[in-house]
């Protein structure tokens, strides 16, 4: 079964490095291969051969003699903390020339280098693509320049005075009918203040040609034309006397760059998803299956911060790690999970394998593992954080307030994140071991006796619900570590935030067993 593991653990290891659109190397500090994927040969190398990347040699050899001089130089950079990105175009097999873009970034582990992320991928059709849509965008400014261009001559007050039978085409408007409009009335109202401002700018400018970009016009039929102009104002000469208005329909071209680089936009996401599954993060994370709750990729942070091998957590799941009391609210939370990012708004208790509890802010992304619906969680520790800003509180506000509220077996709960610190007492009164530690509230309920329990739990909430309520008192029965119950009084002071709200209570436990004896004793006589 281990080995079984451990053979699905490569594989999908190495599918998600040999799935990906680019080619891996990593290396140490003096370029010696440490890793590297199938696609290294051919996207970083262009090695069509065979001649495969085996970790434990040099970089350079690889590379041939006149590319190693500016790899050592991007690399000098790199390992300096730069991160290098560049493209070039080396001949293929065929004869054929094909375009590379290059990644060299520095690798990082607990704030120091130590070595470098090399990277290569295939833009050659990325490069035809834009080659043709550049030859395109020639051909297309060909045709109109001599075919397509539109004109109109426009007064100083936008009154068009002509238009061109291209221009009535553009605008769907017949010379005719254009000549009794004003010009910024079929400008679309997005764009009207960048056209008043050229509009202005222009006749400042006479005899200067003034280009627009691409704006927006309402066409007679009401859909919407993107246009590109060029006006001069040629108002001082005689002859024309009007604002020259050279435009042209680009909304062909305008539609095309919007589509490629919303195509661009999918491709980044879709390669930032698994540059954050395959990212060297000093902390830790893991994927686990939606469906099955079950850990099937973990990174080498995890494994050294909880310290379980890695085997241990693929056999786990995320519950497996978690204090048996919180598998209710993981579910609960499982339960509300969308296909969303979770957000942290409170932290998690997390078992490390020598049995050591911390608490831990988690951040979770859904995503498509190896086609299995799957969330990386990442975790970071801030158990330290939690007892300096505890020991803090706790030092200024606990023995003050417990001592209002008489200290016998001194307790805090912290109502929001339900956990209780309790004191010294509770060892020397009732014999328990985690006296002076953070508890779940439920290890207090669960010793209270189940005759006294419903009753004790009804009287706390009527007092936390009580907006104006501070002092809580009761008497009931509490079990102690060797399984006898002790009759105890409890008296507590409420802690509430801004708007009233229930935040800590601060109280003690004292033990009136004895009392409680003598009183039943000195009453017998008398019945």
């Amino acid at each position: 079964m281990a080995e079984e593991h451990i053979r699905q653990s490569e594989e999908n290891l190495r599918a998600i490095f040999n799935h990906t659109v680019e080619g891996f190397v990593l290396v140490d500090t003096e370029l010696e291969i440490v890793a590297s994927n199938d696609k290294a040969d051919e996207l970083i190398f262009q090695h069509a051969n065979g001649n495969k990347v085996k970790a434990g040699n040099s970089l350079l050899d690889y590379l041939p003699e006149d590319r190693r001089p500016v790899f050592k130089m991007a690399a000098s950079r790199a390992l300096a903390g730069e991160a290098i990105a560049y493209e070039k175009a080396y001949p293929a097999a065929d004869g054929s020339l094909r375009w590379y873009c290059f990644g060299i970034n520095p690798v990082q582990e607990q704030g120091k280098i130590t070595g470098l992320c090399v990277s290569g991928r295939d833009i050659t059709l990325q490069k035809h693509a834009e080659e043709k849509l550049i030859n395109s965008e020639k051909r297309f400014r060909g045709l109109v320049e001599n075919n397509s261009d539109a004109i109109a001559i426009l007064s100083a007050e936008g009154k068009i005075g002509y238009i061109s039978p291209a221009g009535e085409k553009i605008t769907g408007y017949t010379e005719a009918e254009a000549t009794q409009l004003d010009a910024l009335i079929i400008v679309y109202h997005g764009d009207l203040p960048t056209v008043q401002q050229i509009m202005a700018a222009i006749l400042a400018q006479p005899g200067i040609p003034v280009n627009t970009g691409a704006i927006r016009i309402v066409h007679k039929d009401g859909t919407l034309r993107w246009v590109e102009a060029t006006l001069t104002n040629m108002l001082h000469d005689p002859v024309i006397d009007g604002i020259i208005n050279n435009f042209r329909d680009v909304t062909a071209r305008v539609e095309s760059d919007l589509k490629l680089q919303a195509a661009q936009r999918h491709i980044e996401l879709s390669e930032e998803k698994y540059r954050k599954i395959f990212n060297l993060s000093p902390l830790p994370k893991w994927i686990y299956d939606t469906e099955t709750l079950c850990i099937i990729e973990v990174n080498e942070a995890a494994v050294k911060h909880y310290g379980y091998s890695r085997e241990e957590f693929l056999s786990m799941t995320i519950m497996d790690i978690r204090p048996a009391e919180d598998s209710v609210a993981l579910t609960d939370v499982l339960q509300t999970l969308t296909d969303k990012a979770y957000k942290p708004t409170n932290y998690w208790r997390h078992l490390k394998k020598d049995g050591s509890v911390i608490l831990v802010e988690i951040t979770g992304h859904p995503i498509d593992y190896v086609g299995r619906r799957a969330r990386m969680v990442i975790c970071r520790d801030i158990t330290e954080q939690i007892k300096a800003e505890t020991s803090i509180i706790q030092s200024n506000e606990r023995f003050r307030l417990a001592a209002k509220a008489a200290s016998d077996a001194i307790w805090d709960w912290d109502i929001v994140n339900k956990l209780v610190w309790i004191g010294e007492g509770f060892s020397s009164l009732f014999g328990y071991a985690e006296a002076g530690e953070m508890v779940a509230i439920d290890w207090i309920l669960d010793r209270l006796h189940p005759d006294d329990q419903p009753e004790v739990l009804l009287r706390i909430n009527a007092v936390l619900d009580g907006e104006l309520t501070t002092r809580w008192q009761d008497e009931y029965r509490f079990e102690k570590a060797d399984g006898t119950y002790a009759i105890i009084s409890n008296n507590a002071m409420v802690i509430r935030g801004e708007q009233g709200q229930p935040l800590r209570m601060i109280g003690a436990m004292k033990d009136v067993t004895h009392q409680k004896a003598e009183e039943h004793h000195l009453r017998l006589p008398n019945q």
